[in-house]
């Protein structure tokens, strides 16, 4: 956090009201969430980061599990993986060809417990649907972060 607030003073402020508060749910974390999660992206965290994989390596990741899901799966076989909202939103990414930026802003848009469909061949893969909660009937259980 320390490197973050150095880099952008004007995350100062709703640090140490996120430190008061401690609240998850305030703007102040979102905002500053939001802000780490770029510098992360963008690579300006990985020389403090230590033990911590980088962006990079994270997307590659998530694009390498979803290789390695389906790999040698037979025509019209169906994969499932339960994940994270930031997984999700790489997977995507990774669907679509979008870069870094885009990937993250997606991130914040993918709802708990929500669906996602790749559909995927031997040569591609691509978005069926994304973000989807037919699941879920009542709104008020809609929820993101």
């Amino acid at each position: 956090m320390p490197v973050a607030l150095g880099r952008d003073p004007e995350l100062v402020a709703p640090a140490l009201t996120f430190a008061e508060l401690r609240n998850t749910a305030s703007r102040e974390f979102v905002r500053i969430l939001t802000a780490v999660t770029r510098m992360w992206a963008r690579g300006e965290l990985d020389h403090v980061l230590d033990g911590v994989e980088t962006w990079g390596e994270f997307r590659e990741r998530v694009a390498g599990g979803i290789r390695t899901m389906t790999a040698g799966a037979a025509k019209g076989a169906r994969v499932a993986a339960f994940t994270s909202g930031g997984a999700v939103s790489v997977a995507a990414g990774f669907a679509l060809g979008i870069g870094d930026e885009r990937v993250i802003e997606l991130s914040w848009l993918v709802r708990n417990t929500s669906i996602t469909e790749l559909a995927f061949s031997t040569r591609r893969v691509t978005l069926a649907a994304f973000n989807s909660t037919p699941h879920l009937v009542d709104p008020a259980t809609v929820t993101v972060r």
